[in-house]
């Protein structure tokens, strides 16, 4: 995430792939594969935890999620806020347990009812657990009334929320205006550090990795968009004029990767990349497409781990009064429009280079941090050091007549020096565990420290 060396990756590979990772996905054959991540019932000794700090924030490990799909309603074209959902969470019981914990914030929940899953793939009811929730750690816990003994089952939960317009975070809403003057609404996202559980009840936490299927029912006006490709779009059953988009099912990965929109945009596209704007700012997304293509291809060579052996397609999004910030989700980065759009009749140079730097930067994270990245946010800066290092890497060797790489050292070395020569700086490596207190590791030293 952005907010305002030699070429032998398997060497850096090697310093990152420590037990402090979480590997994810499926390389197809005859590649090897990456194991899926492996559960015990032990403590976890690994991450970097400090006894001052309260460890009550972390979710209970005596249950993982496997898959999660997720289908919303919203009507965000009128303006409206409200929006309404139905998440089926596939979990493992690993330890018996008289309880299932995730994560909830600002979302109500409306019924939950649980099912054993056989090994046929059979559902058979469980009952319908109560549940409560504790405001200060945002933990929504459900209570079967029994021990449930080890194995796979079925949480589903209906709920419903209201679309964020204070922050970017979360679900949330922009607007713009059109060509006609017309107001128009856009439903976008923002689940990095903690914010997925504000569209979903969810295991809110990095390690615990889950596919995710999305439907998504909205006025057939507009389009949504996500991480995979649309696999149809269907007229809705309960409201005319409305449609279900319903995406393929993603790779395991962090709820703070799940990512989607919904809007009137139009897309450019090129081979399997598209870049996502309204429709009177599409004209100033040729350049984001052009980098995107040229950046990826060059990862992809670099790196000799290609980004489409793991994902079908990568879109970019240009997000109307977001800021200047991006994100890295995988399979759809979104960017303020100052971070992706430009325009060569009035932007400068120094526009051009931000954003190429920008789009190498968040698809850098395609492989660090959405691939494999840290089991907890202590070690963020393995995501962001890494993905700042390359996202001067990868616009060098997509403009190499602009010299990018020259600017590495003064725009990113030069500038930890000074909150690092601080007598209140932090440690590279700690722990956190509010959500106030992990946001905070987002800085300086997660950023340009790591070198």
């Amino acid at each position: 995430m952005v907010f305002h060396l030699g070429k032998n990756l398997s060497l850096l590979l090697l310093v990152v792939s420590s037990s402090t990772l979480a590997v994810i996905g499926q390389r197809s054959a005859p590649q090897p594969e990456w194991s899926d991540r492996e559960f015990a019932p032990v403590a976890d000794t690994v991450s970097p935890r400090d006894d001052l700090i309260d460890q009550s924030y972390r979710l209970p490990t005596d249950t993982v999620p496997t898959h999660y799909t997720i289908r919303l309603h919203t009507d965000l074209h009128t303006g409206s806020r409200t929006f309404r959902g139905i998440v089926d969470i596939d979990l493992d019981v690993i330890v018996p347990t008289n309880a299932i914990t995730v994560h909830n914030r600002g979302l109500t929940i409306a019924s939950a009812a649980l099912y054993a899953k056989e090994e046929d793939g059979l559902l058979v009811e469980f009952g319908f657990p109560h549940y409560e929730l504790d405001a200060r750690t945002e933990q929504l816990t459900f209570h079967p009334g029994q021990i449930l003994p080890i194995g796979s089952y079925v949480l589903t939960v209906e709920y419903s929320g209201l679309l964020e317009t204070s922050s970017n975070s979360g679900f949330f809403l922009k607007s713009y205006v059109n060509a006609d003057g017309e107001r128009r609404y856009v439903g976008t996202t923002q689940f990095e550090s903690t914010n997925a559980r504000m569209a979903y009840p969810c295991y809110d936490e990095p390690l615990l990795k889950a596919g995710h299927t999305l439907w998504i029912t909205h006025t057939g006006e507009y389009n949504a968009v996500s991480n995979m490709p649309v696999e149809e779009v269907v007229p809705s059953e309960e409201q005319e004029g409305y449609v279900t988009t319903k995406f393929g099912p993603t790779p395991k990965m962090s709820t703070y990767l799940l990512a989607f929109g919904v809007s009137d945009f139009v897309a450019i596209e090129d081979g399997q990349q598209q870049v996502y704007a309204r429709p009177n700012a599409i004209d100033e997304a040729e350049f984001a497409l052009e980098a995107g293509v040229k950046v990826l291809d060059a990862l992809n060579a670099y790196t000799d781990v290609s980004y489409y052996d793991y994902m079908p397609k990568l879109s970019q999004m240009a997000i109307p009064d977001r800021g200047g910030g991006a994100m890295e989700n995988w399979g759809l980065v979104k960017y303020g429009e100052p971070a992706l759009l430009f325009n060569p009749a009035r932007n400068t140079y120094r526009t051009r280079k931000g954003i190429a730097v920008v789009i190498a930067h968040e698809l850098a994270h395609q492989w660090f941090g959405d691939l494999v990245g840290p089991q907890w946010w202590s070690y963020i800066w393995l995501n962001e050091g890494f993905a700042n290092l390359f996202g001067y890497i990868g616009a060098d060797l997509a403009y190499p007549s602009e010299r990018y790489w020259d600017l590495y050292a003064v725009e990113n070395v030069q500038n930890a020096f000074g909150p690092d020569a601080s007598d209140s700086i932090r440690p590279m490596t700690q722990d956190a565990t509010t959500p106030s207190a992990i946001a905070g590791l987002f800085d300086s030293i997660a950023y340009d420290k790591c070198k």
